[in-house]
Formats: structure tokens, C-alpha cells, sequence
């Protein structure tokens, strides 16, 4: 009963609410032609108004009345125009006030639902509370405009404050250092400039100077240039030194002294740029000036992008050289003496190269960067990038390779990667050991018990960076030893099903060729200026420094 009552109540309440709107969309429409009305009126009136103007300037036109006065027509039908619009303004005053009444009278009919107490509660909780915070914040601007009124009443200067960026705050403090150091180049010597400092440069001769005094150089040129507000040098010196750059990478791309150099000093350059940029996001600058008349950030993306491309390609010089060394020292050298034979069918000559040899190749690389002044992090990345490429040959060789696949390999094998381990963690790059994983845990699988299902626990923990086609693959070309049996199917079953993978989904051999992204950390390095000397076997003697 109640409920029908209820459902009645609501009918009633849904007619009157339709009633509502078709009164609320009658009004909208009278006031709309209203509108419409007095719009064309008052076209009319302009009209008129302009014809009468005209009639005015011009009184011969006019009719003379029997009293002597001139009257128009026109002025007449202006007047009760004017009194037409003066109506239909007030008529639509009224239809607006109406409109807003009927819609304060739907919005007071409208129903709630019926589990509407707990959400209407809710909401004016929410309500009360926006409005409170709504108070206290009004409060607060109160409060801060009357001391900040009465701060100035009192004859005090307000504090000046900024909301520009960090660059304005280095740029006025900029203004009471002293003149950072530049130097002065003509732009007729541009070519002559790059020529000097990159395209005919040798590594050996600025050897004794301070790291990247060529970028330094060409830096400084650059701060004159934006000094003096030439927008022609400055375009000649970036593009034309960017451009050199690469001429001359190109044309090393095996020379890894010219690529180390070459990377140093393009890290420097793009360094400096940030640090004299005045951006917020490089701080810690040495010095407070920055440049003032123009945005370097387009030509340090193409540097950036140079700096890229030298990386890649010392990488890829690196990576090269490893190709011939890692399956020889890794697998086939007899690193432990009287267990090469063991569950080798037919053992191939002790090879010449050796755990040494590329232990040896890596040191050489890297005293090279520290020869060249490489960033410590980008040589990091260098060498976590020749350790993936040492890893990923390994594996792949290791799943393709029977004759590797037994117990004294996988003994040989993680002999090897401790070598390297303990290389990485002598010359500081500890970090990047993680990149041998798969290569460790191979050789550990090649180990351990697994001739029956309570060693699946084990080889699960052993191998948790395997996928389930590695750990299957290695089981199954497994050779045993004299005291071993062969893995038990069941025991290959178990463990591809208790790693959960989908086999036909896994990926059996790793991407040699896999790049990591390269990260350029920003370290400022742009000595004093105002000490800095020009080299006199340079022979830059066509520069001033100012």
C-alpha cells in the first residue's frame, strides 16, 4: 500500500515537473522572440536615426509648417520606435524574472531517489565543508591585503619578488658580478676557428692542457656572441663546430682515442650550454652570469643528438672487438687446467685466446676513457652495454652448443664470469654486474642435481631469470658425466610447468644487437673563465680574450 502511494506521489510529482519545463520552454521561447523583436526595432531606429541626420545637413528637404517651424515625418516614426524598444525591453525583463522563478520552483519539485538520505548527507557534508574551506581562505586574503596595506601605509618598500624562473634570479644577480670572461672572435675567423680547435686538432697536443680547453674555447666565443647580440656568429659558430664534430667522428670511426676525445668534448660543450642556460633544472653553476639574448635549447638537441651518435659508436666499436673474443675465452679457453676433457666428445686445440686476453682489452678501454676525461657515467654505460653483448653470446652459444651443455663447462663457464666480476668491481663498475645473470645462472644449471623431481625446488631458485624454453633447452641437450644419468623427462615436464611460462611464448635465444638508452647525466664543468689562458701552440692568436 505504501508503496503504491509512494509510486502515485512520484507520477504527480513527474507531472508537475513536465508541466514545469513546458512553461519554462514557453517563456524561453516568448523571450526569445521578444528579443528577436526588439533587435529588428532597433535596426529600424538606426535606420531612421541616420536618415533624420541627414535631413538635418540638409533643410531644403524639409517641410515649413503653418506656425514656421520645420517638422519631418521621419522624426515622428523615430520617437514611437524608441517607445516600441523602451516596451519590449521591460517586457523581456519580465519574462526573465519569470524564467527564474519557474526555475526555482522545478528545481524545489525535482524527486530524490529513495536511498537518497545517506548521499544527501554526504553531500552536504561535502558542502559545508567546501564552504568553511571557502571562509578560511577568504579570511586569509583578508587578512594578508590588510598587512600588506598597512606595510605600505607605513612608508616601507615591499620586497620585490619573482615568478619568472631561476634563470631571471642568475640573470639580475648576473648583473653585479664581474664581467665574465669571453673571447672575441670576427666572423670571418669562424672557419679558421673550428678548423684549429676540431678538424686538424690532436688529441696528444691539448693532452697537458685542462680537459675540453677546445670546447672551452669555443664556449667562450659563444658567450661573446650572445653578448653582443650577433645572432650571425653565434649561428656560424654552433653550426659550423656541430658539423666539424661529426665530420671528424665519421671519419674515426675506429679510432678509439679520437671517439673517446671526441665524446669528452662534446659531453663539455653541451654542458656548458646548460650551465650558462639558466634554467632551473641545472643548478649549481660557479658562476652567476648566463646568456642573456639567446635560447641554445634547438642546438643542444642536435648536440645532444651528435653526442648519441659518437656513444653508439663506441659501443659499437667495442661490442665488435668482443664478437671475437667472448666464445674463445668464455667457453672454449681451458680456464681451469684437467677439466676441458671432461663430457667433451671430441675437445678442439686450447685456443690462443684467453680469459686474459679480453680482461686485458677491457682495461685497455678502460684507461682510455679515463686518458680522455670520459665521464665516469657514460663510461659505466659503455661498459654495462659490452657486458650485456658478452652475456647475451654466451647464452646463445651455450643453448645452441651440445658439445657445452655438461658439468665441467658449466664449472669452466662461472670460473669466467667470476673473473669479470671481480675486473668490474676493481675498476668500479660493481653495479653492472647484473647484466651477467643469465650467463651465471646457466652455468649454475649445468651444476646442480637434477636427476630427480625434489631438485625441481633447487633449479626453480637457480634459475629465476631463465624463462621455461632456456631451463627446457639446456636440460634436454644436457650430456651427463660417467657418475650421472641423464635428466628425467619428468623432471624437464615439472619444471617448465612449475615456472608457469608458456613455452611456445618464450623467447629461446637473447638479442645480441639490443641497445640500451642512453642517459646523459648533467655535470658542470666549465672552469673560471677569467683564468683561462689560450694555449700558445694553438697558434690562436687571431682571438682575444675579454
Amino acid at each position: 500500500m505504501e508503496k503504491a502511494q509512494v509510486k502515485n506521489r512520484n507520477i504527480n510529482v513527474e507531472d508537475k515537473i513536465k508541466s514545469l519545463e513546458i512553461q519554462v520552454s514557453e517563456v524561453h521561447l516568448e523571450k526569445s522572440e521578444a528579443e528577436s523583436e526588439a533587435k529588428e526595432y532597433k535596426r529600424q531606429v538606426d535606420l531612421l536615426t541616420a536618415e533624420l541626420e541627414t535631413l538635418k545637413r540638409n533643410p531644403t528637404t524639409s517641410e515649413v509648417t503653418e506656425s514656421g517651424k520645420e517638422e519631418n515625418p521621419l522624426a515622428n516614426e523615430l520617437e514611437s520606435a524608441k517607445e516600441q524598444i523602451a516596451k519590449l525591453n521591460e517586457e523581456n525583463k519580465v519574462a526573465k524574472d519569470h524564467v527564474v522563478k519557474l526555475e526555482q520552483l522545478l528545481a524545489q519539485k525535482l524527486p530524490a531517489p529513495s536511498n537518497s538520505s545517506s548521499n544527501e548527507a554526504r553531500l552536504q557534508e561535502e558542502i559545508r565543508t567546501l564552504i568553511n574551506e571557502h571562509l578560511e581562505m577568504r579570511e586569509r586574503m583578508e587578512t594578508l591585503e590588510r598587512t600588506i596595506q598597512a606595510y605600505r601605509d607605513s612608508g616601507a618598500k615591499l620586497p620585490e619578488t619573482t615568478d619568472s624562473s631561476e634563470k631571471g634570479e642568475i640573470s639580475k644577480a648576473a648583473k653585479d658580478e664581474t664581467p665574465l670572461a669571453m673571447i672575441k672572435v670576427a666572423e670571418r675567423d669562424v672557419p679558421r676557428l673550428v678548423t684549429d680547435l676540431i678538424l686538424q686538432l690532436d688529441p696528444e697536443i691539448v693532452s697537458e692542457e685542462i680537459p675540453g680547453i677546445a670546447m672551452h674555447i669555443i664556449f667562450m666565443s659563444i658567450l661573446f656572441a650572445d653578448r653582443t647580440k650577433n645572432a650571425s656568429l653565434l649561428q656560424n659558430l654552433l653550426t659550423k663546430s656541430i658539423g666539424a664534430i661529426k665530420e671528424v667522428v665519421t671519419r674515426n670511426t675506429t679510432d678509439m682515442n679520437m671517439l673517446a676525445f671526441w665524446m669528452a668534448n662534446t659531453f663539455r660543450l653541451l654542458n656548458n650550454m646548460k650551465q650558462f642556460s639558466g634554467e632551473k633544472q641545472f643548478k649549481g653553476i660557479s658562476q652567476s652570469a648566463v646568456l642573456e639574448n639567446f635560447d641554445l635549447q634547438q642546438y643542444r638537441n642536435v648536440l645532444s643528438d651528435l653526442l648519441l651518435q659518437i656513444h653508439y659508436t663506441v659501443v659499437k666499436h667495442v661490442d665488435h672487438q668482443l664478437s671475437k673474443l667472448t666464445i674463445p675465452a668464455m667457453l672454449e679457453h681451458e680456464s681451469i687446467p684437467g677439466m676441458a676433457n671432461q663430457g667433451v666428445l671430441s675437445p678442439k686445440p686450447r685456443p690462443a685466446i684467453s680469459m686474459h686476453t679480453m680482461l686485458e682489452f677491457l682495461s685497455g678501454v678502460s684507461r682510455l676513457m679515463t686518458k680522455q676525461c670520459v665521464d665516469p657515467e657514460l663510461t659505466k654505460q659503455i661498459f654495462a652495454q659490452a657486458f650485456y653483448g658478452i652475456n647475451a653470446r654466451t647464452v646463445n652459444t651455450l643453448l645452441l652448443r651440445k658439445d657445452f651443455c655438461h658439468w665441467s663447462k658449466g664449472m669452466q663457464v662461472r670460473y669466467n664470469l667470476t673473473k669479470l666480476e671481480e675486473w668490474a668491481r676493481d675498476n668500479g663498475f660493481e653495479a653492472i654486474k647484473i647484466y651477467l645473470i643469465e650467463s651465471i645462472q646457466i652455468s649454475q644449471l649445468l651444476q646442480v642435481n637434477k636427476s630427480s623431481t625434489d631438485d625441481i625446488g633447487l633449479i626453480e631458485k637457480t634459475c629465476s631469470q631463465l624463462n621455461s624454453l632456456q631451463i627446457q633447452k639446456i636440460l634436454t641437450m644436457y650430456s651427463p658425466t660417467d657418475s650421472e644419468d641423464r635428466v628425467p623427462a619428468s623432471v624437464i615436464r615439472a619444471i617448465v610447468e612449475k615456472t608457469g611460462d608458456d613455452v611456445q611464448a618464450s623467447q629461446l635465444m637473447m638479442d645480441e644487437t639490443a641497445m640500451f638508452p642512453v642517459k646523459f647525466p648533467y655535470e658542470p664543468c666549465a672552469p673560471d673563465f677569467s683564468k683561462l689562458e689560450l694555449p700558445s701552440h694553438l697558434c690562436l692568436n687571431y682571438l682575444d680574450i675579454c
